[in-house]
């Protein structure tokens, strides 16, 4: 059971929620929640303030059917064409028995 009451109201395909009769220090707030497009804002904005900027970059989708497999065939062509070289071979090797702690 939650303390607080909510009205929600749907608008557009977006609900709204306003909260009513919440008390707040000896007092009673019917204020409206902000919604997220607000939050996101206020907080972009002091990120800004702070002396951030914002970078949205699209990844592979490690959960795709085809992802595995994909990195499988890269790997093999990596493997086939530095297979003669040392210097990768012994850098590989440092790095495979530098894992310990990563999982």
């Amino acid at each position: 059971m939650t303390t607080a009451k909510h009205d929600a109201k749907i608008v557009a395909g977006r609900t709204s929620l306003k909260r009513t009769g919440i008390k707040t220090k000896n007092r009673t707030s019917s204020a409206t929640v902000p919604s997220a497009t607000s939050r996101v804002a206020r907080h972009r904005a002091a990120m800004r303030a702070a002396g951030m900027r914002l970078i949205q970059f699209w990844v592979p989708d490690t959960r795709g059917a085809d992802f595995e497999k994909e990195c499988k065939r890269q790997s093999r062509i990596i493997a086939k064409a530095e297979a003669n070289n040392k210097d990768i071979v012994q850098f590989m090797d440092t790095a495979l028995n530098d894992i310990e702690g990563w999982i």
